[in-house]
């Protein structure tokens, strides 16, 4: 079985903002790494703004914030 070839970052971007869905990639201390254009385009949080915030959730609201 031939292997498949990597994936090229800008390829990887792509592909991450191709979906139509949010999508939001994030390390072990919660901070924002991705942030496809879904969700610029429903939080009107641009990308450049959401790196590196930190994504954080409510467990009794159910809702999520930048800090």
């Amino acid at each position: 079985m031939k292997h498949p070839e990597k994936v090229s970052a800008d390829k990887a971007v792509q592909i991450f903002n191709a979906v139509n869905m949010g999508l939001v990639l994030i390390d072990a201390n919660e901070h924002i790494l991705m942030w496809n254009d879904w969700m610029v385009k429903h939080s009107m949080i641009e990308t450049g703004v959401a790196l590196q915030k930190k994504f954080q959730t409510s467990s009794q609201t159910n809702q999520a914030r930048l800090s």
